[in-house]
């Protein structure tokens, strides 16, 4: 068929980029993220079956191999800096501090 796009699924992927299946279809998200991997071109929600593209998988391949691709260390964003009037954020309480406070609220010791 001319034009045909050749995709493959889980299994398929796994076999062409040497890895269990297992292990893909637990990582290929965190390795899209950290490691270059082609996000799938279909199937990317919850629930549905991945596809990928064989030629960005073979892409992906030769880039790694020429040492092109590294994988990436993923780093929380930054955190807003707190305005300097804002209160301070309270401090949470020790379950015996919990204990007394409920005591001396119901008239106990």
């Amino acid at each position: 068929m001319a034009g045909a796009v050749d995709t493959v699924g889980l299994a398929g992927a796994a076999a062409l980029v040497g890895l269990e299946y297992d292990y893909l279809q637990r990582h290929w998200r965190a390795m899209v993220q950290g490691e270059g991997f082609p996000a799938p071109f279909h199937g990317v929600r919850k629930g549905q079956r991945p596809r990928w593209l064989v030629a960005a998988l073979v892409a992906w391949m030769e880039a790694r191999s020429a040492g092109q691709i590294t994988p990436l260390r993923v780093v929380a964003p930054p955190q807003p800096a707190r305005p300097a009037n804002a209160p301070a954020a309270e401090q949470p309480r020790h379950s015996a501090d919990r204990v007394s406070a409920l005591l001396a609220a119901a008239g106990g010791q």
